[in-house]
């Protein structure tokens, strides 16, 4: 979450030059991002609106025996489910991720709430295209701690 910021202007060149012929995607990419970023906006409508991210898709097949592998062992450790939300991740299956980091967050000390935490708010971020109810997550875990 702490690269967002650099992930997003990387987007934002990858959509100019991948598409050439919409002069003005990633300014349009980066504006969405900035809205969803806004404390002013609504957390709900901004997650409703459909991302430009939105068409994009991922051949998860490269990532099931990856994701397999991780699972088929003697004893899944947290590292193991760490793995294997991360690999849900890059096969465009933020959902999946999702569940397993919750799943984390549930067998978590207190030590590791973090990166649970984390991955929570990136899988969230990856379903919606954009940061606004990965921020407020990230706020409402922050204030449960307090």
């Amino acid at each position: 979450m702490q690269n967002t910021s650099l992930a997003i202007e990387m987007v934002a060149q990858a959509l100019t030059v991948a598409h050439p012929e919409q002069p003005g995607l990633g300014k349009k990419f980066r504006l969405q991002q900035l809205e969803s970023a806004s404390t002013n906006a609504s957390v709900t409508a901004i997650a409703k609106t459909p991302s430009l991210l939105a068409d994009v898709r991922v051949d998860a097949q490269p990532y099931a025996v990856a994701i397999a592998s991780q699972l088929n062992v003697d004893t899944v450790t947290l590292r193991n489910l760490q793995a294997v939300g991360n690999l849900y991740l890059l096969a465009d299956q933020p959902q999946k991720a999702e569940e397993v980091f919750r799943r984390i967050y549930e067998l978590s000390s207190q030590a590791n709430l973090a990166g649970a935490i984390e991955g929570i708010a990136r899988s969230i971020r990856a379903q919606d295209g954009n940061i606004a109810r990965a921020n407020a997550y990230i706020l409402a875990e922050r204030n449960k701690q307090q």
